[in-house]
């Protein structure tokens, strides 16, 4: 079950589990380098910069793993089996409840480097549980600071998905004669999974996977949606726009909207400087939203003639590697600075002149200067 919201502590000192770090983003996705305006319900409160990655809290433990259990588990236990304690390792799991000869049927239909058994499983296990089952999807304790109101959404949203979407896939075993067949490549099965929340239907355990992001669902758990299954991250992107910076669901009615990503009011800031961005212009790259300033100082083109940079969006005049401002004085001839546009130039490697006369006598002044 999960906690009312007057039973929990804000925890913000949690964050300091969360990676920090300029040069890491919350996702991949694509990108756009024009200025844009951001689509705010309201002017942007000073910022508060969180920013984090799916997955990753790289110390996850034994005690971890058992809090997932307990608080995302359709059942809220712990399956306790001697399996997970298995050379100490957090990450070794099998399902619960079947013998062993289905445990290693289960085993051998898993591609090998998701198998909970080995280094490689052990591994991929952990980071899916992170990634798929984000613990402040669910748990107050891991999120920022939030809203008695947001409180109380994030409880209901927890009770409402554990009542209608949760629950955790069954391995189970048929006979070739029963001609079962899996949902989704529509091959024969003999061990399946079945779930309970979308009856009639079974999957090979290979094939268990979210509709989103295809990934096999970590530990048989799964949510469904309109009879289709799906990780905990991606049916919750169902219900919940996700802020981009920190990763954490949106609860509050006030977000801004940009580049096709939900953010919190206050955590939609320059990637570099952090300067909050809301309702002011910016530039997009690479995924993560730049103030003008930084953008131009970090990745603009400078003009050749004044070697300013040349801001996003800018007019320009431009000839194979070289760029201008598109003004008359800066697209010029190189020596006597006559203006280029609308009039035929002759081009070298780092100059443009407006006759060969201005390109002999600049070649000769260069070569006096030793330039």
């Amino acid at each position: 079950m999960a906690i009312r919201p007057e039973n929990l502590t804000n925890k913000t000192n949690r964050e300091t589990n969360f990676c920090f770090s300029k040069n890491r983003g919350a996702r991949e996705s694509d990108y756009s380098e024009d200025s844009s305006d951001s689509e705010s319900h309201q002017q942007a409160a000073p910022p508060k910069p969180l920013r984090r990655n799916p997955g990753s809290f790289d110390d996850l433990t034994q005690g971890d793993i058992v809090d997932y259990y307990t608080t995302v588990s359709p059942s809220g236990e712990y399956p306790g089996s001697a399996t997970l304690q298995r050379k100490g390792s957090p990450g070794v799991w099998v399902p619960p409840g079947i013998d062993h000869n289905l445990v290693k049927q289960y085993l051998a239909a898993l591609p090998e480097d998701k198998r909970p058994v080995n280094t490689l499983g052990v591994q991929w296990r952990i980071k899916q549980l992170q990634t798929q089952l984000p613990r402040y999807d669910h748990n107050i304790n891991y999120c920022h600071e939030m809203s008695p109101e947001e409180q109380e959404e994030l409880f209901m949203f927890v009770e409402s998905r554990k009542e209608k979407a949760q629950g955790q896939g069954e391995v189970k075993s048929f006979k070739k004669k029963s001609k079962k067949k899996c949902d989704k490549c529509g091959g024969l099965v003999d061990c399946a999974v079945i779930a309970d929340k979308i009856p009639g239907r079974v999957w090979h355990p290979g094939c268990f996977s979210c509709t989103t992001c295809e990934e096999v669902l970590v530990d048989l758990i799964y949510f469904q949606y309109d009879g289709r299954l799906y990780c905990g991250r991606h049916h919750a992107e169902l219900l919940r726009p996700r802020c981009h910076a920190c990763d954490e669901l949106i609860f509050g009615q006030e977000f801004i909207t940009a580049d096709k990503h939900e953010y919190h009011k206050e955590h939609f800031c320059c990637w570099e400087c952090d300067t909050g961005l809301g309702g002011a212009k910016y530039v997009s790259h690479k995924g993560q939203p730049y103030c003008q300033g930084c953008y131009e100082k970090l990745f603009c083109t400078r003009c050749v003639t004044c070697r300013e940079p040349i801001g996003a969006g800018a007019p320009l005049f431009k000839h194979g590697a070289l760029r201008w401002h598109g003004n008359p004085q800066c697209y010029a001839c190189s020596f006597c600075k006559t203006s280029l546009v609308n009039r035929t130039f002759m081009p070298t490697e780092r100059y443009v002149y407006c006759s060969k006369n201005c390109y002999r006598c600049h070649e000769s002044l260069r070569k006096t200067k030793g330039k």
